[in-house]
């Protein structure tokens, strides 16, 4: 069953969120379409977490929050800012530390969602989980692939595609991303 929350909208009601979601007080959404879906109360949101931001150019992309499976897992850190149109999607875990920010586009995948092996309707897709740590910055379009982790205070430039893990205290940019400079 899909809630409907309306909070101080101005054009229609954005917001749809499932009821497997554990939202602590304080979630900000700044009227952008968002659709948070869990069967099995396992996405949880900390308290001051923001999501969305009215001035951008990306304002009525919506955003999209899913878990897939009953063991699957979000949990998105408290005072963590989410920029527009991001897509995390679960089938292991995805953890975002506390005061994170996430620009806008940025996709976070813990799974590859399907098999590469030819006969794909046996095969099961390989998942690991993604951990950010504390004060982490995403700038727009990253994209995290599966098993990935981010050490605290670290910094993902622009446009990278992170497909191995990222120390603490780095800057790290590019396709794949690697680290350029320790901070």
């Amino acid at each position: 069953m899909i809630k409907r929350v309306v909070l101080n909208i101005l054009f229609l009601p954005f917001y749809f969120l499932s009821d497997g979601v554990g939202i602590k007080k304080y979630l900000t959404v700044s009227r952008q379409p968002i659709l948070i879906r869990s069967r099995w109360e396992n996405v949880n949101i900390e308290a001051d977490v923001k999501i969305g931001n009215p001035s951008s150019i990306d304002f009525f992309s919506p955003s999209y929050i899913e878990t897939r499976g009953k063991l699957a897992k979000i949990s998105i850190g408290q005072g963590t800012c989410i920029g527009n149109n991001v897509a995390f999607i679960a089938t292991s875990e995805i953890t975002i530390g506390k005061r994170c920010l996430i620009g806008n586009n940025v996709r976070i995948y813990d799974s590859d969602f399907h098999s590469l092996d030819i006969s794909r309707s046996t095969a099961r897709a390989i998942s690991s989980p993604v951990k950010m740590g504390d004060n982490v910055f995403l700038g727009d379009n990253v994209i995290l692939l599966k098993g990935v982790k981010i050490g605290e205070n670290s910094i993902i430039g622009a446009g990278s595609v992170v497909t191995k893990s990222i120390p603490s205290n780095v800057i790290a940019a590019g396709n794949p991303a690697r680290v350029l400079k320790k901070i």
